[in-house]
């Protein structure tokens, strides 16, 4: 538990705290519904790519940690149109992926969903979060990116 006592350590908890107001505000200004799906289920995600999946008893029957929300996220979009959740996720790698550095066992996504969306929309919404993030996090977490030795820039929005 070293991270809540290293000032690393508590910067990164506490800019990862802004990025997910950040992100929260901004889907819910546009009227994104947070949904809270389960950790575990009898079935998760069926095309996870060659991970694994972790499996345990659950008093008899067999249930799966959740490797995505993507069946909660269908079912829910047959009753809202706007959702959006802080998906905790756990992915079983092949060995081989554990010295590429660039995959987590565990991890939390922020999932999203918006029924009849163009392209062109998915892509103007990511692009907002993603400037509003940055944005915020510059402002109100300059001196944890300072311990970090980082320093972000805006990013310009590419859309027309």
């Amino acid at each position: 538990m070293k991270c809540f006592k290293t000032e690393k350590g508590k910067a990164t908890l506490r800019i990862q705290h802004a990025l997910m107001r950040s992100l929260r505000g901004y889907l819910d200004s546009r009227e994104f519904l947070e949904l809270r799906p389960p950790i575990i289920g009898p079935s998760t995600d069926p095309g996870i790519r060659g991970a694994g999946r972790a499996t345990f008893d659950y008093y008899g029957s067999r249930f799966c940690i959740m490797s995505s929300m993507i069946l909660y996220k269908q079912a829910a979009l047959t009753g809202f149109d706007r959702i959006y959740s802080f998906s905790p996720c756990v992915r079983l790698e092949p060995p081989c992926s554990s010295t590429s550095h660039r995959h987590l066992a565990e991890f939390v996504q922020v999932d999203l969903e918006a029924a009849h969306a163009t392209c062109e929309e998915i892509m103007e919404l990511g692009e907002g979060m993603l400037a509003t993030a940055c944005s915020e996090i510059s402002r109100y977490c300059g001196p944890d990116l300072a311990i970090l030795g980082r320093h972000l820039r805006n990013p310009k929005n590419t859309l027309p």
